[in-house]
């Protein structure tokens, strides 16, 4: 798959999990991750991510990672692509007002150093 079709399919399958389907808010990002191409830690840097923005990991999938804050409001989903060293995130919810001071915390932690994962066993 490619990455630009990756990121589509990530949108429509937040889109389908949002709550109201007449009035929809989506807001997208991604980040490296320097994980040499393993799923394991691409998984882990991803829940890293979402647990340091304040998010509960709800599900985790075999190259994904769904989240969502407290509230519930929104549904925050984590896309690894370990391969090309990338997370792509997607928050879907009522509203972009919702979506978009979620984003804002995943890229403020996004942008923080982070240390060296090491080999989940």
């Amino acid at each position: 798959m490619t990455r630009k079709s990756t990121i589509v399919a990530t949108a429509v399958l937040a889109l389908a999990a949002a709550p109201v389907a007449a009035a929809i808010g989506i807001s997208q990002a991604s980040f490296t991750i320097n994980a040499n191409g393993s799923m394991p830690l691409c998984l882990q840097r991803a829940r890293n991510v979402l647990e340091q923005s304040g998010l509960q990991v709800l599900s985790t999938s075999a190259s994904s990672i769904g989240a969502e804050p407290q509230d519930g409001r929104v549904l925050v989903t984590a896309y690894c692509l370990p391969n090309v060293n990338l997370v792509v995130l997607t928050a879907a919810g009522q509203h972009t007002d919702d979506t978009l001071p979620v984003m804002e915390r995943l890229r403020t932690v996004m942008q923080r150093p982070m240390p060296p994962l090491r080999p989940v066993k």
